[in-house]
């Protein structure tokens, strides 16, 4: 390469993020639907039959039933494209996939709301213990 070719342009560093492969829509609805199950759960609302799993899954393609489905929303914002520049993208989860390598506040926010899942997981659990050990009320005992 002449000395003269590139000098005094700054060269573009190559963004690694570019090269991870982004979620599909499919594959960010199946994620947030799991999130909502998890919210569900976590209220004492975690379904419980198969209609409740369809009405679910009904509801849950639609934005608003029948204007706008879930992914004519998700496929113009390239939803997938975005969180690939945030480095969430196939194989690559920020603080999870390679031993923390995001940046702390991505770490502590996943964190935190995993632990705040688990938390609120363990006192649902342990409320629901002690309600069966508690005597069905009941008139005159």
């Amino acid at each position: 390469m002449p000395a003269d070719e590139g000098e005094g342009q700054p060269q573009e560093k190559p963004n690694p993020l570019q090269q991870l492969e982004p979620y599909s829509d499919e594959e960010i609805m199946g994620g947030a639907a799991l999130a909502a199950m998890f919210v569900l759960k976590a209220r004492g609302a975690g379904l419980k039959t198969e209609q409740e799993v369809s009405a679910f899954e009904r509801a849950f393609a639609w934005v608003e039933y029948p204007i706008l489905k879930t992914s004519r929303l998700l496929e113009p914002l390239k939803l997938g494209e975005a969180l690939r520049e945030f480095g969430i993208a196939k194989g690559n989860i920020p603080g999870l996939s390679k031993g923390g390598d995001a940046p702390a506040w991505v770490r502590l926010l996943v964190g935190g709301v995993g632990l705040g899942l688990a938390m609120w997981n363990g006192t649902r659990a342990v409320a629901a213990e002690r309600a069966k050990e508690k005597p069905k009320g009941g008139k005159g005992a």
